[in-house]
């Protein structure tokens, strides 16, 4: 069988090549504002965490069934406290999400923050320019994964991940679009190239120079 790993976040080695490049392309142009009337938000880790340290506890959702709100809310200040910590789990496909997820934690924590808090709470969100809507399929997996080390005990990082690659498609996923148990293993959760930019252009705002 011919090894397409090229194709997608695969592997540890691809992912830590792809970000390289990305960073390269984007972090630049984050740094600014693209427009004097550019409406992108930004905020600090300061911020981030003087808001959520205001919560003490979440509710239960009757969106997400298998979320524990305690855990659900101490992955949130993990990710916010130490945002490299963020971690694609053992033998998925998550590792192109994980690597897009430094640029709302770095530059806007305060609103990944809050659009998780209206995920968990509402079923949907809006990020940039992408409506958040996640399938029942997704909000019954979420909280489910096991066996992927870390990530098996951070569930915000799992509605995450799934929201990501259930709601963006690339060519890679063209036969596998709808999610079943396991597919985060599989090609239903790879991430190509063209795929990533278009995240990043529509989650972000960002400019992106790409070749």
């Amino acid at each position: 069988m011919k090894d397409n790993s090229y194709l997608f976040f695969g592997t540890s080695f691809y992912k830590i090549v792809f970000f390289i490049i990305c960073l390269s392309h984007v972090t630049a142009v984050s740094a600014y504002k693209l427009h004097q009337n550019d409406t992108t938000p930004v905020s600090t880790q300061k911020e981030a965490i003087f808001f959520i340290e205001q919560i003490k506890e979440l509710r239960s959702s009757a969106w997400w069934p298998h979320v524990k709100p305690d855990l659900f809310l101490k992955n949130l200040k993990e990710n916010i406290y130490t945002p490299l910590s963020i971690y694609e789990g053992s033998n998925t496909n998550f590792c192109g999400y994980a690597a897009l997820s430094y640029f709302p934690l770095h530059d806007d924590p305060l609103g990944y923050a809050k659009f998780m808090l209206e995920l968990f709470d509402k079923g949907k969100a809006k990020f940039g320019k992408a409506l958040i809507n996640p399938s029942p399929e997704i909000m019954k997996a979420a909280g489910t994964l096991k066996f992927k080390g870390i990530l098996d005990i951070r569930p915000a990082d799992q509605i995450w991940f799934l929201c990501l690659a259930d709601h963006f498609k690339g060519y890679v996923t063209f036969f596998n679009k709808h999610y079943d148990p396991g597919d985060e293993n599989r090609f239903w959760a790879s991430v190509n190239y063209a795929k990533f930019n278009r995240m990043v252009k529509i989650l972000f705002n960002y400019g992106v120079t790409a070749r």
